[in-house]
């Protein structure tokens, strides 16, 4: 989707980006953790770790990070270190399957949205994964296209079954400010640096 909006980007000044994330927002008990991990490859990784401390991932975002060259997936500490923030810059879908735990804990995912003004937003929607080996061990999450420009602009969808709205109405663009840029997180300071390149080449034109 990305792809065909920059098609156009010469004639409309518009850029298309596409960047998949999900959130494990925590873990319900110390206990050895085996999933598998999909991104861009189209074979799955296997991730295991043992979280001593559920208010410190860091074995599990390791583990995940170590597969990482496969899966396309980046993953970082947020809320100190008590959730795990997992990007895929290249949109592909971020799946988590067959989760297993010796003692059948659990961990809940969120995935995690761009509003109009750049933040970041956990979806309301938190799915707990089972580590039983049954149906509730699995999640998938997928990319979500944010367009951007130096520039306002609009996007006038031509059915209503689009990725923007759910009419046909006009979706208008937000104006996104520097003075409220937060370089406290990777993920942060990434949405500071696009907020950057739009300003800079609005002094170009």
């Amino acid at each position: 989707v990305a792809n065909a909006f920059n098609l156009a980007t010469g004639s409309t000044g518009i850029i298309a980006s596409s960047i998949t994330r999900l959130k494990i927002s925590g873990v319900s008990a110390p206990d050895h953790y085996s999933f598998t991990l999909q991104g861009k490859d189209s074979t799955a990784s296997n991730v295991n770790a043992t979280v001593a401390n559920i208010n410190d991932l860091t074995s599990l975002k390791d583990s995940i990070n170590s597969v990482t060259s496969n899966t396309g997936i980046v993953a970082d500490l947020v809320n100190g270190k008590s959730s795990i923030l997992l990007i895929n810059n290249e949109g592909y879908d971020i799946v988590i399957g067959d989760l297993t735990s010796e003692s059948s804990s659990t961990f809940d995912v969120n995935s995690i949205n761009k509003d109009k003004s750049g933040n970041l937003i956990d979806d309301i929607n938190t799915r707990t994964l089972q580590g039983l080996g049954n149906n509730s061990d699995s999640v998938a999450v997928v990319g979500q296209v944010t367009l951007s420009s130096s520039k306002a602009f609009s996007v006038t969808p031509g059915n209503s079954n689009n990725h923007f709205n759910s009419t046909t109405s006009d979706v208008s663009s937000s104006f996104a400010s520097l003075n409220d840029i937060d370089l406290s997180t990777k993920e942060s300071a990434s949405l500071a640096m696009e907020r950057l390149d739009s300003a800079l080449a609005m002094i170009s034109e």
